[in-house]
């Protein structure tokens, strides 16, 4: 209704909604689903042709519940920068009778410092109702009067949510750049826990982004019906190079940051069924650690990188 304010008229609601369902349906049958979705919901997706998921996988994958407490996980970190949400993605590999099945939850950190410090401006540029998401515990929405992230809260609820919920974390992966006071301090309260480092190149993401796409495909991925995470997914689009693939956005208020954190927690969640312990004894101390000379030639190559 809130989209469609005629909806709210008792004598136009059932024909006016019909008609809606009608295009639904065609829209979706036809794969232009976020034709509708942009038109008649006012959601802004992305319809560029090299988008990474299709909406009806994404949708196919939303699950009511999911029992969390005492299992296996990885966790993928992605740190704010400027308007970006800062953002944990846990990846539950489990297994359904024999199927390999990996449940994903994310939780959010929204800034309002560029957003005029409103809650109301920042959902009118992502096109995400942070308000909502908060209510449903999908993430905190910044409350300091500059509408900065919290980078103390930001590792003392991971701490918490890690204990509360008694997860077992096979290993932390993140992004380097700029993260480590953060990291380092989880690092150090969490010393049984491996905390590895994944450059944000295509040698290091192109794996673990086609098996997350191939999964949500063949219905192995499992979350819950997070807006967040939904919009994220779809807005994501892949770029390519002569070494693989990545997802990228189109926009700077495009947000994909728990994609992102998505990715680097299946680069190693994608072997639990194999080999749980893969790349699991890498040396701490060395930021190139476990890199082929292939990868580390793009880190210096890329943008994260220059003089």
């Amino acid at each position: 209704m809130k989209s469609n304010p005629l909806l709210d008229l008792p004598a136009k609601h059932d024909t006016l909604l019909k008609g809606l369902i009608s295009e639904r349906d065609s829209k979706l049958e036809d794969g232009t689903l976020n034709d509708f979705i942009n038109r008649n919901l006012n959601m802004w997706l992305q319809t560029a042709k090299d988008k990474y998921l299709k909406l009806e996988d994404i949708q196919k994958s939303v699950v009511s519940d999911f029992e969390i407490d005492n299992q296996d996980c990885y966790v993928g970190f992605d740190l704010s920068h400027a308007s970006d949400d800062t953002a944990y993605s846990f990846v539950f590999p489990h297994l359904n009778g024999e199927q390999k099945k990996y449940f994903i939850l994310q939780h959010s950190f929204v800034p309002l410092a560029r957003a005029d410090n409103s809650i109301i401006v920042k959902e009118k540029q992502d096109g995400i109702n942070y308000s909502n998401a908060e209510k449903l515990g999908f993430c905190d929405i910044s409350q300091n009067s500059y509408g900065l992230i919290d980078e103390d809260f930001v590792g003392r609820w991971f701490l918490d949510f890690v204990n509360d919920h008694h997860l077992k974390v096979k290993a932390f992966i993140y992004d380097p750049y700029q993260a480590s006071a953060i990291t380092d301090w989880l690092d150090n309260n969490m010393p049984e826990v491996p905390f590895i480092t994944l450059k944000q190149g295509t040698v290091s993401l192109s794996s673990p982004t086609v098996f997350l796409r191939n999964q949500f495909i063949a219905g192995n991925i499992e979350m819950l019906a997070d807006p967040i995470l939904q919009t994220c997914l779809a807005n994501a689009v892949t770029v390519a190079n002569p070494y693989g693939i990545k997802i990228d956005r189109t926009a700077l208020t495009s947000k994909i940051d728990c994609a992102d954190a998505t990715i680097d927690a299946m680069s190693q969640a994608l072997f639990y069924f194999e080999n749980p312990n893969h790349g699991l004894k890498e040396d701490k101390k060395n930021p190139f650690s476990g890199m082929s000379n292939e990868e580390v030639n793009e880190f210096f190559t890329s943008d994260h990188f220059s003089f």
